[in-house]
């Protein structure tokens, strides 16, 4: 130092900034025209060497212009660095250095900010702008990182990249946060919250948000105005892989990408919700749909009230796989899209609890709206009110498969095939549930499965059976088995004896369901024998037989009815037929060839009859 105290080769503001540092004040040059300050200074503030007793408070600085690059690379120090407003020319180097805090609030940064492996408490550049580099956090370990308002732009790059840094609370990307460029958090650990609440990022050459095995002990928020542009087969946003120990919400956000899927959580392991409500929007142009969770794993409720999903290359919604502890809400969302995976693709999910799809639209061109087959449900399913249209060869709503451990609520008069009245609309072979099936008729029931199906299946038919014969309606459980009868005769192609079989015993015995029609019919025949009898009896068709003793007789009308009862029955014998027999006239030749045909009709019945009882000619 000089005689007066002034360190000499410093400028004046310069010396202003060491007498500040040395009383722990705040230096603010707002109001001065030189705010000059070089970066070398600022570096031999920050190791302690212009100041023999530094105050804690460290280094703080407004509205000061910092001349060069900051370089604090390996720098070691318990010293702060706070800088408001500041002009920071040459960027700021923080590689491999461990510093108390670095805080630039609001500055204006011009080339990158490297801090690869730093080690600070404090990371914060809210409300500043860095252009022409990228913010690098690699490897960093970090109290707290706040990046809140703030201004990145790499356009063909990472414009901020915190891959495999160590956070210890919480990561702020809010309030207003604009990127240009790939943010990065690939196997980053983040102690508490991490938030992007209004943040929009932008990237024309790939992922907005790459976040593969990103670890967060709390919640991820990409809830109200964080948006997020791309255009990248990889997708827009990234968390494939991530481990969530709290909840993520996307409740309001909207995720864009013009060749790939908007948001990629494959295997994403999220302890608490995932919610995509309050206008969740998503466009997307991709085979692997708008938002992919295939194989996710979600400990809570997955919520999409009132999201709006579309996509012009695949499906909305691609989660095979998806294992979902709560409830299911897909209730209230809009989605479209094309293609064979359908718009909402849940093959082999796992529902914990009940599944919503009441008032959800799903609208698909080309291909179904819903598919959901080895979809297993552990409590209610609720399918009605479901506005749903598809196109192309499958069914528009595929539950082959699916099991529900509660009851179903299934209601099909909202969902039609885009261009046909008719066709393939659901697929049920395989569907398994609790209870009466609710919100359709039990004759909508039937006709959905004759008409609305893809082909013929007996299991539908007899899961719907044995619903209604565990409720006690035994009287409908024997009507659907016979409409599956028929539906077999009808569209599983039997040949032509089996076809002709299947209608006699269908007239006769109802498909064995309802024997009693034998009886009925034998009684008839009964009838008829009997009425043919003593018609024919009574024209001199029928008299005593002749014996030594006495010629032939007319027989009484008592005998004519007992011979129709010996022809009318298989087993009864009355022994008027000994007795009294037909002549040799026309009208005893008819009531030969008649007895003849009511014997056979007779035994035929009444053997029907036993078959029917036993279940011998039942089909399923």
């Amino acid at each position: 130092m000089g005689p007066d105290g002034a360190v000499t080769g410093h400028t004046a503001v310069e010396q202003r900034l060491i007498t500040a540092v040395a009383a722990g004040e705040f230096l603010d040059l707002a109001d001065e025209e030189d705010r000059g300050i070089r970066a070398s200074v600022i570096r031999d503030l920050v190791r302690g060497r212009l100041v023999d007793d530094p105050d804690p408070r460290g280094v703080r600085l407004r509205r000061g212009v910092i001349e060069g690059r900051i370089d604090l690379q390996k720098v070691v120090s318990d010293i702060w660095l706070e800088l408001t407003d500041c002009d920071l020319l040459g960027g700021v180097s923080l590689r491999d250095a461990r510093i108390a805090g670095f805080v630039a609030t609001g500055c204006r940064i011009e080339r990158s900010v490297d801090a690869q492996r730093v080690h600070t408490r404090v990371f914060d550049v809210r409300r500043s702008t860095v252009t022409g580099g990228t913010v690098s956090l690699r490897d960093a370990q970090i109290g707290e990182l706040v990046c809140d308002g703030a201004r990145v732009e790499n356009p063909a790059g990472f414009a901020a990249d915190a891959s495999n840094a160590r956070i210890e609370s919480r990561a702020s990307f809010g309030d207003g946060f604009t990127a240009t460029g790939a943010i990065g958090l690939i196997g980053a650990r983040i102690g508490g919250e991490l938030r992007f609440s209004g943040a929009r990022l932008t990237n024309d050459s790939g992922p907005a948000l790459v976040a593969d095995r990103l670890q967060v002990g709390q919640s991820i928020w990409f809830d109200e105005g964080f948006t997020a542009t791309a255009d990248s087969g990889e997708g827009a946003v990234r968390l494939v892989a991530a481990n969530i120990g709290g909840n993520v919400y996307c409740n309001g956000a909207r995720m864009e990408n013009r060749s790939g899927p908007a948001l990629l959580g494959d295997a994403v392991q999220i302890d608490g919700d995932l919610s995509f409500r309050r206008g969740f929007t998503v466009e997307a142009a991709s085979e692997d749909g708008a938002v992919r969770l295939r194989d996710a794993r979600i400990g809570g409720e997955l919520s999409c009230t009132g999201a709006r999903l579309t996509n012009t290359g695949g499906t909305a919604l691609y989660a095979t796989g998806l294992h979902v502890g709560g409830i299911a809400y897909l209730s209230g969302m809009t989605a479209s899209s094309t293609g064979a995976r359908g718009t909402l693709h849940l093959r082999n999910a796992v529902i914990g609890s009940d599944l919503s799809c009441h008032s959800t639209t799903l609208r698909n061109s080309t291909g179904p709206a819903l598919v959901a087959d080895r979809l297993t449900v552990g409590g209610r399913a609720y399918l009605y009110g479901l506005v749903a249209s598809g196109g192309g060869g499958q069914a528009v709503l595929d539950l082959s498969g699916t099991h529900i451990e509660g009851e179903i609520s299934l209601d099909v008069r909202t969902v039609q095939r885009t261009g046909l009245n008719v066709g393939k609309l659901v697929a049920l072979d395989g569907l398994t549930y609790r209870g009466l099936p609710r919100e359709m008729p039990l004759q909508d029931w039937l006709a959905m499965l004759r008409d609305r199906t893809p082909g013929y299946a007996a299991q539908p038919y007899q899961q719907l059976a044995a619903a209604y014969r565990a409720a006690g309606h035994d009287h409908d459980a024997r009507a659907i088995l016979i409409a599956q009868r028929r539906d077999q005769l009808r569209r599983a192609e039997p040949s032509r004896s089996a076809r002709l079989w299947g209608r006699l015993t269908g007239l006769v015995l109802g498909y064995g369901y309802q024997s009693w029609r034998a009886l009925v019919l034998l009684l008839v025949t009964l009838v008829a024998a009997v009425t043919l009898s003593v018609a024919g009896g009574e024209q001199g068709g029928l008299a005593r037989k002749a014996t030594a003793a006495a010629a032939a007789a007319p027989c009484t009308t008592i005998e004519h009815v007992g011979v129709g009862l010996d022809l009318g029955t298989p087993l009864l014998k009355t022994g008027a037929r000994d007795q009294c027999q037909p002549t040799d006239t026309t009208t005893g030749r008819v009531l030969t060839v008649a007895g003849w045909v009511f014997q056979l009709l007779a035994w035929t019945l009444a053997t029907l009859f036993i078959a029917g009882f036993t279940s011998a000619v039942r089909k399923t």
